[in-house]
Order: C-alpha cells, then sequence, then structure tokens
C-alpha cells in the first residue's frame, strides 16, 4: 500500500510535533505543526487525499498475517476504550450521589466520601484518553465529529468549557464554606451550590459520554472503528501525534498556565508513560509503541522509555512539593526530552519528524 495523506494537529502549535513525513512500509502522510481553527460548522472540504495501492503491507509482513501495527492499534484502542468507560462509570456514580445530596443533604451526607473518590477515578480516566483527543485529522470535520474535544484540551486556554474545571470550582467553594464556620448564611450558600454542583456533574456524564461513544467497539461509526482502527499504519502515527501533543503542549501549558494543580500533571505524566508502553494495571498484557520501537531499535526504545519514565518521577516530585520553582524547571526539562525522544522513537520506525514553517 502506498499513499499520502497530510494531517495536521486539532491544537495550538504543539513545539512538538514540527511536520512529520511517516514512512511505515511504503505509507506516507504528514504532519504539520501549523495551527488551524477548528473547522466551522459548514466548512469548505479538504482536497481528497492521493492514494495509491500497491502489493506491499506494513513492516514487510504478509497480508494474511496479523502485523504488529495492527496488534499495537487494537491495544491501543482497547486501552482507550476501557478508559473511556471507565471514567463515564464513574462520572455517573458522582452525578447520582451529588443530585441526592442535593435533595437530601442530611441523609445523603455519608455518600460523599466515596463520591469525591469516584470523581477522581474519572479524572484520572479521562487524562488517558487525553492523547487521543489528537489522533485526529483537525482538517476533515467527519473525524472531529466524531472524535469531539468536550473538556478543551486543544483550546487556547486551559479549563475552556472543562466540566472537571467546573466541579472542582463548586467542590472548593462548598470546602471554604464548610471550613469550621457555621450559621444560616453560610449554610444557605452551601445549599445553594449543591443544585449548581449537580447540574455540571451532569455535564460532566454527558461529556463522558460523547468519548465513550467515539471509543464504543460497537459503534461502527465511532472514531474507533471508522477512523482510528482503519488503517493501522495510520493508528500507529496517530498515537505519535497523540502522545507529542501531550508532552509538547499539553503538559507544559500545565505547568505554564495558572495555579499548578499537582493531580492535573500526574495522571497525564502517567498516561504518557501507560500510552507509549501499552500497558496499565487493567490492561497489563497490552502492546503499545515501545514494542515497535524496540523490535526496530532497542536502545532507542529504552531511552524514550526512560525520558518519559524522568518526567513521571519529577511530576510525582512535584507533586510532593508543588511549589518548588526548581523541581517545575526539572519537570519542564524532562518533558522536552520526552519529547525529543518521542521524536527519535518514531524516526526509528520511519517516521520523520521536520520543522515545519510558522
Amino acid at each position: 500500500m502506498s499513499l499520502r495523506l497530510r494531517i495536521l494537529p486539532r491544537t495550538l502549535p504543539l513545539a512538538a510535533a514540527g511536520a512529520c513525513l511517516v514512512l511505515i512500509g511504503g505509507c506516507q502522510w504528514e504532519v504539520s505543526k501549523l495551527p488551524l481553527p477548528r473547522p466551522s460548522p459548514t466548512p469548505t472540504p479538504s482536497p481528497t487525499p492521493e492514494v495509491e495501492f500497491a502489493e506491499a503491507t506494513s513492516f514487510g509482513v504478509a497480508a494474511t498475517e496479523v502485523t504488529p501495527a495492527e496488534q499495537v492499534a487494537l491495544a491501543n484502542a482497547n486501552l482507550v476504550t476501557s478508559a473511556s468507560a471507565s471514567a463515564l462509570e464513574e462520572a455517573t456514580t458522582f452525578e447520582r450521589a451529588v443530585r441526592r445530596l442535593a435533595v437530601a443533604p442530611v441523609s445523603a451526607a455519608g455518600e460523599w466520601p466515596a463520591a469525591v473518590e469516584s470523581l477522581a477515578a474519572a479524572q484520572r480516566a479521562y487524562q488517558t484518553t487525553e492523547a487521543a483527543i489528537f489522533y485526529v485529522d483537525p482538517e476533515s470535520p467527519e473525524e472531529l465529529a466524531a472524535q469531539p474535544d468536550p473538556f478543551g484540551a486543544g483550546a487556547p486556554a486551559l479549563d475552556a468549557g472543562d466540566a472537571f474545571a467546573e466541579v472542582d470550582r463548586r467542590l472548593a467553594k462548598l470546602g471554604r464554606l464548610t471550613a469550621g464556620r457555621t450559621g444560616e448564611e453560610t449554610l444557605g450558600e452551601a445549599l445553594e451550590t449543591l443544585p449548581e454542583l449537580a447540574a455540571w456533574s451532569g455535564r460532566l456524564r454527558a461529556d463522558l459520554q460523547v468519548l465513550a461513544d467515539a471509543w464504543d467497539p460497537a459503534a461502527a461509526a465511532g472514531f474507533r472503528e471508522k477512523y482510528f482502527l482503519a488503517s493501522p499504519e495510520r493508528a500507529v502515527a496517530r498515537m505519535f501525534q497523540g502522545l507529542l501533543a501531550q508532552s509538547g503542549d499539553v503538559l507544559p501549558r500545565r505547568l505554564s498556565d495558572g495555579p499548578l494543580v499537582p493531580s492535573e500533571v500526574t495522571g497525564r505524566t502517567d498516561a504518557l508513560r501507560d500510552l507509549y508502553l501499552g500497558i496499565t494495571e487493567e490492561h497489563p498484557e497490552g502492546r503499545g509503541l515501545h514494542d515497535l520501537v524496540f523490535a526496530a531499535a532497542p536502545a532507542q526504545a529504552m531511552a524514550t522509555y526512560g525520558a518519559i519514565a524522568q518526567a513521571v518521577a519529577w511530576s510525582e516530585a512535584l507533586a510532593r512539593a508543588p511549589g518548588s520553582g526548581d523541581t517545575r524547571r526539572q519537570l519542564q526539562t524532562a518533558l522536552e526530552q520526552a519529547t525529543r525522544q518521542l521524536e527519535l522513537a518514531a524516526a526509528a520506525l520511519g517516521i520523520r519528524i521536520v520543522d515545519a514553517p510558522e
């Protein structure tokens, strides 16, 4: 197979992404870092990609065999499917508890600790799926519709329309109102905040439902089946695009814009590691980009894993000392190194990262 397809990131200029020429078993496509706005509801269709078919198959494997790219693409799809379904389930549990609390705050108060744990679990599960937001071709309205960005991961500003952030704000407000204070006025404010929290918990559940639908294996028109798994070779390149977006743009912005929320950083560095390896606690048997890179260049595979592991370690250190400027700088440096090693890992598979004009 030989085809040429131009794909660009859905978000801000990614310092890591550059312009990427992907050459996997004769398959060619470009990834440019030029920023593009999200297409309008009635965008101008992009030119039809030039497609040429030949006898060659990816990684030199016979067409009748399951290729390594197919194994890795399916493992990644299953990982994202599991995480998105888990995020939805936990958010649904949280919403139910909050709605009961809003109606009967005294009798439902005992459910609160478990509800908070469900919210934290939903957030970590979402962070595992977030890289998949960047698997899309932003010039394709169909792909953008099939894989939306309900939490604004690719938005210029943090927390743009982010239901997680809105829920956290209401929780922080409740914490302030109930921190050793009593009185009818304080109680009234807290009771007024609970319906707001319930409404945002419903929005959170609905947004996570959208992501779960995109990765539902039973949905033939979903992003997983129609686009991601349609071409394993493109899926591998999409995965690199997603990880480079996280290490080169999303995580650095979390460190530089606004107040630091440790869980917003540690969850994403953990996800970067898990998605590269293709292994989580729920999927210990998975395969990831690391397997493909190790087969082509073992030293590079280990260097890439080592760089990502360093970023994970520094993010954990920053969570323990969020006010440490030196630790924050060390994490930023580690993310730059992880980005560079991901670029070299892509190159080991024939994916060449080059600079694009600004």
